[in-house]
């Protein structure tokens, strides 16, 4: 089953081009590695599945849903289904950890306050977060806010999670943690994409992973297919090799 679905997306910001031709399909149950130089326009593709940038060009296929005349009320509703977990964990600075959580259960639930409080303490705990409860995002780690950002991002659990940068300036123990974090919601049944540097962690998180080049997708393989293919892109790529090597 096809969740998400990029025809021929392209963004400019007046003669900046970004994207010119992105084509690629997320399925249920999978997770789709995104990889790109800087400047490649990761992010901002990510912002564009959830309606906070819109395209240029081209179309964006939510759940078989066509969502280039989407009003605001029903980007609402998908944001409940794809939730985006920031680069930075983007929590907010004056409410502890337990608001934070509790904040989108708030806004876009019907469950009890009783109800709110237990789900957060669950996940917490699921995350070993437990003693950042009371805690606020200044008194957290870089690692501890990314984790509890996470956190955040399934508290209404939805059906897709785009990942971005989870593990970017983590040291490697707190890179394993958010790893297996991210693992165990995939064995739950979360799609998603994932945008990263880290190419350890993108061969052992993702089934598909796609190449940015020039304004598109230029390759979309399975690490199996990456590892046994000479020179293939994405392994240029990760070695800082020009892309597409000569004979």
């Amino acid at each position: 089953m096809t969740l998400i679905k990029v025809l021929h997306f392209a963004k400019s910001y007046g003669n900046k081009v970004v994207h010119r031709d992105i084509n690629f399909s997320l399925q249920k149950n999978e997770i789709l590695g995104l990889l790109g130089g800087s400047g490649s326009g990761k992010s901002v593709l990510l912002r564009s599945l959830i309606g906070l940038e819109k395209p240029s060009h081209g179309s964006i296929f939510l759940f078989n849903e066509n969502t280039q005349d989407f009003s605001e009320e029903q980007w609402i509703s998908i944001r409940k289904k794809i939730s985006y977990a920031f680069q930075g964990g983007a929590l907010f600075d004056s409410m502890t950890v337990f608001e934070n959580l509790a904040f989108p259960l708030q806004e876009h639930s019907s469950l009890s306050e009783q109800e709110i409080n237990q789900r957060v303490v669950q996940i917490l705990k699921e995350f070993n977060l437990d003693e950042a409860l009371h805690k606020y995002p200044n008194q957290l780690s870089g690692g501890m806010q990314k984790r509890v950002g996470l956190a955040r991002a399934i508290m209404l659990d939805p059906e897709v999670l785009l990942f971005d940068e989870p593990t970017a300036g983590l040291d490697p123990l707190n890179t394993e943690t958010v790893k297996k974090m991210i693992l165990q919601l995939k064995l739950k049944g979360v799609s998603g994409i994932l945008v990263t540097h880290d190419m350890p962690v993108a061969f052992d998180i993702c089934d598909r992973i796609a190449l940015i080049d020039g304004g598109k997708i230029v390759t979309v393989s399975t690490p199996q297919e990456i590892i046994q293919t000479k020179d293939h892109p994405i392994l240029n790529f990760s070695k800082g090799l020009p892309i597409f090597t000569k004979e």
